[in-house]
């Protein structure tokens, strides 16, 4: 089994957080929320285009791989470098990049280059 984990970045303080993902529809009185909640029970308000579900795999420094991120990777077959954006499709995490699909592509040396919406990152 994987760990279910989500990130996403906080409109408060610009910071990524990683816990539960819960979604609440706006109301009379309030705005729609979605929040990252920690295992403490600290909530935090995230614009929705930052939220990504941990993938349960690590790059080749042990980072974790979550959707939304840019990814780099050597292609076994030709042994040329691609760069990917990792998804969520038909029930699988895959990388895309134009013209590759990866259902595989644990198979691959990944590397986390730009997390989510975030800086890039060295390397």
């Amino acid at each position: 089994m994987r760990e279910i984990l989500f990130r996403g970045k906080s409109y408060t303080d610009d910071k990524w957080h990683y816990g539960y993902y819960t979604f609440k529809p706006a109301t009379a009185f309030t705005a729609e929320r979605h929040e990252i909640v920690s295992d403490a029970g600290l909530g935090w308000n995230c614009p929705p285009e930052t939220i990504g579900q941990f993938t349960g795999l690590t790059d080749k420094n042990g980072k974790k791989i979550f959707e939304g991120d840019t990814v780099r990777y050597k292609d076994a077959l030709t042994n040329k470098m691609h760069c990917g954006v990792v998804n969520f499709a038909d029930a699988s995490f895959r990388i895309t990049d134009g013209g590759f699909h990866g259902y595989r592509w644990q198979d691959y040396e990944v590397e986390v280059v730009k997390e989510r919406h975030g800086e890039e990152l060295d390397g």
